[in-house]
């Protein structure tokens, strides 16, 4: 069932770990990160330009496990889902002071696949504008 907190979310990157979790009644729900890499305008201490931002993502699509469990560390990965958020007090914390609560952002995954490696996007010919003749 999907979620209608927030839009649809849509990301490609690279799996950074995928880990079992085990919820209420005992439900069972992966949790995986994914990682996109961009450009900054800040250099890094090797000399690069590039930045990567990771995504906490979570699975309790039963239907979903077995897609999400053929992706290894490293392998890319395409991500559809909804952001949800919830609240929280880290532990040892007053609940009853207001500054103590925390907002935690999570991507709930609606559907992972393997994306066309851009190699093989190239094979795939260009667009062609609404109404051209493509060539025979």
């Amino acid at each position: 069932m999907p979620y209608h907190n927030f839009s649809s979310v849509h990301i490609e990157g690279v799996v950074g770990s995928i880990e079992k979790k085990k919820g209420a009644k005992d439900n069972e729900f992966y949790v995986f990160t994914i990682g996109v890499e961009k450009r900054s305008a800040v250099q890094n201490p090797d000399g690069s330009l590039a930045k990567t931002d990771w995504f906490e993502c979570v699975c309790y699509n039963s239907e979903l496990f077995s897609v999400l469990l053929t992706f290894k560390k490293g392998s890319h990965i395409g991500f559809k889902g909804v952001l949800s958020t919830s609240n929280y007090v880290p532990e040892g914390e007053d609940v009853s002071n207001k500054y103590n609560w925390r907002k935690r952002w999570k991507l709930v995954a609606e559907d992972v696949w393997a994306p066309i490696p851009t190699e093989e996007k190239k094979d795939l010919g260009r667009p062609r504008p609404s109404g051209s003749l493509s060539p025979v």
